[in-house]
């Protein structure tokens, strides 16, 4: 998807590893660029990869040189289950308007769902990132494993800003929760 302006009431981008029960159908999803473009969402998310997904694996992704000009839900929401492997996957060089929750990166059950059974995460990479605010306030952005066995490892948050500010593992609003490995926040 390249040098598009996408403006949608539902989510912008929500990759979807669907296997149609066919001869031939293949879930899985891999080698997706989303680059030069501008996003808007009235009412839901900007990437939504994961949700109602039944590939054994969604990965090498990759989003780059966006502009986000308005959001209304979490605009990075990366949820796999039914042991989805979400790995590879990379933000870079992202510029956001607006406010609330920015990312929420969890191994997920949730209704859309035939097995009742999180997904996997590894390797998501955020880099220079870049958000402006109408509103000083927290910008949440959490990371979690489900359990032991459904973890999120290997997770970067490289030159992230919120009104100029670099975001840390200190920082309002970040969450780092249980069975998670090698998070890390980077300001240079």
């Amino acid at each position: 998807i390249r040098d598009c302006f996408i403006r949608s009431d539902d989510d912008c981008i929500a990759l979807k590893g669907l296997d149609f029960g066919g001869e031939g159908t293949d879930a899985d999803v891999d080698g997706i660029t989303v680059e030069n473009c501008a996003l808007w969402c009235d009412r839901a998310r900007i990437f939504l990869l994961g949700h109602e997904s039944r590939a054994k694996f969604m990965r090498n992704v990759r989003a780059e040189n966006l502009d986000i000009i308005h959001f209304a839900m979490t605009p990075f929401l990366l949820e796999p289950g039914e042991e989805m492997r979400l790995e590879d996957v990379t933000f870079a060089s992202i510029r956001l308007e607006g406010q609330g929750e920015l990312i929420r990166l969890k191994p997920v059950v949730n209704q859309y769902m035939r097995t009742r059974v999180p997904g996997h995460v590894r390797g998501i990479l955020f880099e220079d990132i870049a958000v402006e605010g109408s509103k000083p306030g927290e910008y949440g952005i959490l990371v979690s494993g489900a359990d032991d066995a459904h973890r999120a490892a290997g997770v970067t948050f490289r030159r992230v800003t919120v009104q100029g500010r670099a975001i840390d593992r200190a920082a309002p609003g970040v969450t780092v929760g249980p069975h998670t490995e090698s998070v890390e926040f980077h300001a240079e």
